[in-house]
C-alpha cells in the first residue's frame, strides 16, 4: 500500500491558551501520527508558546508578510516536498494556488452569523474575508463537523456543494480515563471548588450566553449548589462579573481564567452536571468531553448541539432560563435521570473517540492523493 505524504498548517497549535481550533489540529494530528497510516508533516511559522508540537517533522515558514507566507513561500514548500495532500484544518489558510490537492477543515460559519466575538480592526476583517473567500473557493475539498455546518457552509458557499463532507471531530483518550476521579480532590483544593457544581467550560462572548446560565442559577432551587465557570474571559469579564453580581450569586461563583488541558479531565469529574447554554455551535467539543467523563450533561438547541449530544442530554430551549433552571433541578434531584444521561453520554461520547474519527481524514487523504482510487466528489457525505 503507497503512503501519502499530508501537510498539515500547524499554526492553531501555538496558541498557548488553545480553543477549540487549536484542540480540534491537535487531536487530529495526533490521532494521524498514532494511526501510522500516512507521512505527516506540519507547516508553521508561529513558535509553539505552550509546550511543543506533537513529535513530526516541522517546516517553518519564515516570510515577514503573511500573505508572501501564505501564497508564495507555502506552495513552494508543497512542491519541494512532494506533497500529496495539503490540509488547513482552522478554517482558512490555503493558498491561492497549490501544487497539490487542497482540504480546508471549515468547523461553521459562525463569524457570519454573528457579531464578532471580539475586537478587530477593520483591516483584519478584510482579511478574514479575503482568507475565506480563496480557502472556500479554491480547496479540492472542504470537511466539517456537523451536519449543521454543513449545511451552513452550502448555505454560505453555494459551491461548496458536492464537495463538503463531514469527517467528523474527536475527543482524545484521556477524558475516558477512569482514574481521572482520582485527581477531583486535588483540583477542589487548589482551585477552591465548591463541594457540589455546575460547570461551564467555553468562551463568554455573547453566542455563549452564559447569561442564560447565570440567571437559571440564580432561580435554581437545589441547595448548596455553586457555578464553575471556566475559560479566558477576556473583554468580557465586567459583563460577566457584573451579571453575577446583579443574580447575586457571586458568592457561590467560582470563576477560573484558564484552565489546563491536564486538569481539565478532572475538573469536569468532579462537577455535579456540565451544563451548555450557547445560543449556536457548530459541534460542541466541550459537551463530548464532559460525557466521556461521566459528567450529566444538559445542551441548548442552538445548532449542532442537539445533533452532537443526541439523546445523551437534556435539551432545553436556547436562551429560556426557566427551562434551563428547570433541566438543572431535575438532573439534580432525579437519580434515574441522571444516571440515564451518563450511562448514554458514555456510549455517545465513545462514538466520537479521535481513534475512531481519523480513519475519515486518511481515507479522504487517500482518495484525494490517488492513492485509493475513487476520487472524493463521488463519495458520500459521511454519516
Amino acid at each position: 500500500m503507497s503512503r501519502v505524504r499530508v501537510s498539515l498548517l500547524a499554526d492553531a497549535m501555538c496558541d498557548p491558551r488553545p480553543r477549540g481550533l487549536a484542540r480540534y489540529t491537535r487531536g487530529l494530528c495526533t490521532a494521524l501520527l498514532e494511526s501510522g497510516e500516512i507521512d505527516l508533516e506540519l507547516v508553521a511559522h508561529l513558535s509553539p508558546a505552550a509546550g511543543e508540537l506533537p513529535p513530526a517533522p516541522v517546516s517553518r515558514l519564515t516570510a515577514s508578510r503573511e500573505l508572501v507566507r501564505e501564497h508564495v513561500e507555502l506552495p513552494r514548500l508543497m512542491s519541494r516536498r512532494q506533497i500529496d495532500v495539503l490540509h488547513a484544518p482552522a478554517n482558512r489558510g490555503l493558498p491561492v494556488w497549490a501544487p497539490c490537492p487542497t482540504v480546508v477543515t471549515r468547523h461553521d460559519v459562525i463569524e457570519r452569523m454573528f457579531a464578532p466575538g471580539h475586537r478587530g480592526s477593520r483591516r483584519g476583517r478584510l482579511r478574514m474575508l479575503y482568507a475565506d473567500a480563496i480557502a472556500m473557493r479554491r480547496s479540492t475539498v472542504v470537511t466539517t463537523v456537523s451536519e449543521t455546518s454543513r449545511r451552513d457552509i452550502e448555505r454560505q458557499w453555494p459551491g461548496c456543494r458536492g464537495r463538503t463532507l463531514v469527517a467528523g471531530e474527536g475527543v482524545d483518550s484521556r477524558f475516558f480515563d477512569p482514574r481521572v476521579s482520582e485527581a477531583t480532590e486535588r483540583l477542589r483544593a487548589r482551585h477552591q471548588l465548591p463541594r457540589s457544581f455546575i460547570l461551564y467550560v467555553g468562551g463568554f462572548e455573547p453566542r455563549k450566553d452564559v447569561a442564560t446560565l447565570i440567571a437559571a442559577m440564580a432561580a435554581c432551587r437545589v441547595p448548596d449548589v455553586g457555578l464553575v465557570l471556566a475559560g479566558s474571559m477576556g473583554q468580557w469579564r465586567d459583563r460577566i462579573l457584573a451579571s453575577l453580581a446583579t443574580a447575586q450569586i457571586a458568592g457561590r461563583t467560582r470563576v477560573l481564567d484558564f484552565v489546563g488541558d491536564d486538569d481539565l479531565p478532572g475538573l469536569y469529574a468532579a462537577a455535579r452536571c456540565f451544563v451548555c447554554p450557547s445560543r449556536y455551535e457548530g459541534f460542541g467539543l466541550p459537551v463530548i468531553e464532559a460525557m466521556a467523563t461521566g459528567r450529566p450533561t444538559i445542551v441548548s438547541d442552538g445548532g449542532a448541539l442537539p445533533e452532537v449530544a443526541g439523546d445523551a442530554a437534556a435539551v432545553f430551549p436556547a436562551g429560556d432560563a426557566a427551562a434551563l433552571t428547570s433541566a438543572i433541578e431535575q438532573v439534580l434531584t432525579d437519580s434515574r435521570l441522571a444516571t440515564r444521561l451518563i450511562e448514554h453520554g458514555r456510549r455517545r461520547a465513545e462514538e466520537y473517540r479521535w481513534e475512531r474519527v481519523v480513519g475519515r481524514y486518511v481515507s479522504l487523504y487517500r482518495r484525494m492523493s490517488g492513492a485509493d482510487a475513487v476520487p472524493p466528489a463521488t463519495q458520500p457525505v459521511y454519516a
